[in-house]
């Protein structure tokens, strides 16, 4: 327990040094063409020295009308061998449908052999949830058991054994509001529900993509 409470601890070190390294930011307002395009998904350089910062600054969500539902998808590539991608989301206010569904949603991507993650809404900060009292909510990740399965699992296929390879082992590692990939390409749709937003809603969106080797 204590062991697995240290790796958590500097895992989230890691990964906020990783994101608060560099000073300045490639800045994106979420509703510039630059960022999301009805006719291709947009590709978004990174450098190790210069984080990507895509934002709403007022212009679409905040004054969000709900006449029409808005989708966006764009990736985020780093350049440099070796270089992976790192987003989390900084800030997040996003409506949800009933207790644990979304009805605006953010989903990141990693590599083209990767599912989506989990679609995100509900009230973030630093990639983490924010309770309704306003406490972040902090779960340690789950960590793999130290003991080997007993009996013995059979022997793996070459297909299988391949696959596993290839298996992202940072992604365990990160908050809920995060996703890593060592590849260096991390995709993310964002999605906004068809309706108008009732007098005591807001939307905020905000992510941080970092690079790291």
């Amino acid at each position: 327990m204590a062991a697995g409470s240290s790796l958590w601890l500097i895992s989230s070190f890691i990964l906020l040094c990783i994101v608060s390294s560099a000073l300045t930011y490639t800045a994106y307002d979420i509703a510039s063409d630059r960022v999301c395009s009805s006719i291709s998904k947009r590709e978004l350089s990174l450098s190790m020295s210069r984080p990507i910062l895509v934002r709403d600054t007022g212009r679409l969500l905040s004054r969000w009308p709900g006449i029409k539902y808005f989708r966006c998808k764009w990736e985020v590539e780093s350049k440099g061998h070796g270089t992976g991608v790192v987003g989390v989301i900084q800030l997040l206010k996003f409506r949800r449908s009933g207790y644990s569904e979304c009805a605006d949603f953010v989903e990141f991507k990693e590599d083209k052999e990767s599912t989506p993650g989990p679609r995100l809404c509900g009230a973030m900060i630093f990639g983490h949830y924010v309770s309704n009292n306003g406490s972040l909510m902090i779960m340690p990740p789950v960590m793999p058991s130290p003991v080997p399965p007993t009996p013995p699992p059979p022997a793996r296929s070459i297909i299988s054994t391949i696959f596993n390879r290839q298996k992202n082992q940072w992604a365990g590692l990160v908050s809920r509001g995060s996703s890593i990939d060592p590849k260096g390409e991390l995709k993310t749709t964002v999605y906004v529900e068809a309706k108008p937003l009732r007098k005591d809603e807001t939307l905020e969106l905000a992510i941080v993509f970092s690079g790291f080797v």
